[in-house]
């Protein structure tokens, strides 16, 4: 720029100014200082080149009547391959492809094209600025390279689609994604009049990854994934959704399709499996919805094929459930219900009652079951198996089975400190409680803390919870019951009744299903299984609980068959902490005096020869203190 004299250079400088936003302020403090003394005009004008060799962006003066380039800066040199004496013999039409002077609007953006020395084009954005001069109108340009731009949107538009692809594809299987199936999916409800959505989930697939490893449970999923792909084709959507579960799409209308498309995934899913040394056979749970009949969209589609799903889990798994109307508001109901258990557990809401064990021999009061309760202020009282079984799927079962624990073992202490005879409680415990806390060492805190003999509190846990995570339920039942504690199978005689498996079981006592008990008196079947468990039971030396005995004529069979102890409303129903106390303290109180009254040379250990008349409920029975329990 040496040839331009001071004046035209700070005027292309004021240009620049006015043009960059970034520079303006400095540029517009240049022109501002056009006043001062030649000595310090020069300074700036020093200062100022050097702004402009610096650039970024290109800048060509040229004379605006003949179009001939007069200078540029070290950008526009660098950006098109020119020394400056070389692009000075070039006019602006030969650097600038498509810019017409004439009609460039002083600060308007215009788009062309610039030519490089090797012939290399790339696009530019303008802005085209008047300079005056005393001899001569100049025009200055400044250039934005585009070229880096566009690369950098090509590189965002080529992210953009990998991440798509990864998006909408499962890695693992080479199947649609859940986001990719979603959008498949919403364009097959477009151009279709009918069509079944299966969700397929495979039952107790952890097993697999926790027997064999996670890179083992990867190759056979792989495996279900080509089975299902082969049963059905290419024409069919097909995901897998995440971890085990499956997602199926096909049209189909009417009962006959639905069932051919069920056996087809079953056959697919069941299909033994080999992965290295080591085969597997898997089932699956299935959750049908059907376009449009249960859904018009696919939100509503595949939230109602999950519906049915948990069904068909609910319902013992490997097998399939179709979404029916009434099924959303059964899962609406225990959802909300779940919803307000969990606001009640630390709440008086919760409560428990103790229904009293009868010695079937003697007549004998032996123990409680403690019973969980709730009062709510709206829905009255809600049923333990409404709300049980939310708790149990929601996983607020551990806080709740730790709350009925910490009131049981509290109100065993109440009753020592107030006089009253103790006899074990027993508790029942959710598999999920043995799973997601260290059980057995909360209970041993609980009892240190509140001075409580581990005699006094019994643990009742499902026989089919036994099998879930057999070797983590056997060791905190073992636990338990070597600090003191007696172990009980509930509900036994509706899960695997296993005499091999049962004898190798840390448990004291059985308990009866009340279905089997309930339907003695007119059932033969019933009255035979039952006799079989008390048979079973006595060679194990177990002892035996009946529960839902309801009448005198099943106490008296039970006891004939050899049955130790009954559980009924026969007996009693379920009573308050407060009666309980009420019939204990009379216990002891007779006890004493039966004790005073003894010879000295007899024990007084346990009074097997009391039989004290109290009223529990509506019946009377025989209750004495017996200190074993």
């Amino acid at each position: 720029m040496s040839w331009l004299g001071s004046e035209v250079a700070l005027g292309a400088l004021g240009a620049v100014a006015a043009l960059l936003v970034p520079c303006a302020v400095a540029f517009g403090f240049m022109l501002r200082s056009l006043r001062l003394t030649r000595r310090s005009r020069a300074l700036l004008e020093r200062r100022y080149r050097h702004v402009l060799k610096h650039m970024d962006e290109t800048l060509v003066v040229a004379d605006r009547a003949t179009g001939q380039i007069l200078d540029a800066n070290e950008a526009s040199l660098r950006t098109l391959g020119y020394g400056i004496a070389e692009l000075c013999e070039f006019p602006l039409r030969h650097i600038y492809l498509g810019l017409d002077l004439g009609e460039a609007t002083e600060g308007a953006v215009h788009r062309c094209r610039m030519r490089a020395r090797d012939g290399g084009l790339f696009e530019v954005e303008l802005t085209v600025a008047q300079v005056v001069d005393e001899a001569r109108q100049l025009v200055c340009i400044v250039g934005r390279d585009l070229s880096s731009r566009q690369q950098a949107e090509a590189r965002l538009r080529a992210s953009e689609e990998r991440l798509t692809r990864v998006l909408e594809s499962d890695e693992l299987t080479g199947l649609a994604s859940r986001a990719g199936f979603q959008c498949r999916l919403q364009e097959r409800l477009a151009s279709t009049e009918g069509l079944h959505l299966f969700h397929i989930d495979l039952d107790h697939f952890r097993s697999v990854n926790d027997v064999h490893g996670r890179d083992f449970g990867d190759q056979v999923l792989v495996a279900v994934a080509r089975n299902l792909r082969a049963a059905f084709g290419p024409q069919v959507l097909l995901a897998r959704l995440g971890a085990d579960e499956f997602a199926l799409a096909c049209g189909g209308a009417g009962r006959n399709a639905l069932r051919r498309q069920v056996h087809r995934i079953r056959k697919a899913v069941g299909r033994e499996l080999t992965v290295g040394e080591h085969a597997v056979t898997l089932a699956a749970s299935i959750g049908i919805a059907v376009y449009p009949q249960d859904g018009v969209n696919v939100e509503i589609l595949q939230k109602r094929a999950d519906m049915a799903l948990y069904e068909a889990k609910d319902a013992g798994r490997d097998t399939c459930r179709r979404f029916v109307p009434d099924l959303a508001a059964r899962l609406c109901e225990k959802f909300e219900i779940e919803q307000e258990l969990r606001r009640a557990i630390d709440t008086p809401q919760i409560h428990v009652e103790y229904q009293p064990v009868i010695d079937l021999q003697t007549g004998l009061l032996v123990s409680f079951e403690a019973l969980v309760r709730w009062d709510h202020p709206v829905l009255g009282s809600v049923a333990p198996e409404r709300f049980v079984a939310a708790a149990e799927e929601g996983g607020s079962i551990v806080h709740l089975g730790e709350r009925v624990v910490r009131d049981v073992v509290r109100q065993l202490r109440h009753w020592a400190d107030e006089g009253a005879l103790c006899v074990p409680v027993a508790v029942n415990v959710s598999p999920l409680q043995i799973e997601r806390s260290a059980f057995s060492r909360f209970v041993h805190e609980l009892l240190q803390q509140h001075r409580v003999d581990a005699r006094w509190l019994s643990f009742e846990i499902t026989e089919s919870a036994w099998l879930q995570d057999s070797d983590r339920h056997i060791a905190a039942m073992d636990r338990l019951r070597s600090g003191g504690s007696r172990i009980f199978i509930d509900d036994f005689g509706t899960g695997f009744s296993n005499l091999a498996y049962l004898k190798s079981l840390p448990v004291d006592v059985l308990k009866i299903d009340r279905a089997f008990v309930c339907g003695m008196a007119g059932d033969a079947n019933d009255a035979a299984i039952v006799e079989s468990i008390i048979r079973m039971a006595t060679q194990l030396r177990l002892r035996v609980v009946a529960e839902g005995v309801e009448s005198a004529a099943i106490a008296e069979q039970l006891r004939a068959m050899g049955c130790h102890y009954g559980q009924g409303h026969y007996f009693s129903k379920p009573m308050r902490a407060e009666q309980c106390k009420a019939l204990l303290v009379q216990l002891q109180a007779t006890r004493r005096g039966v004790d005073r009254a003894r010879p000295a040379n007899q024990t007084s250990t346990a009074v097997t020869d009391l039989a004290v008349r109290h009223r529990l409920g509506s019946r009377r029975v025989t209750a004495v203190a017996n200190e074993g329990g």
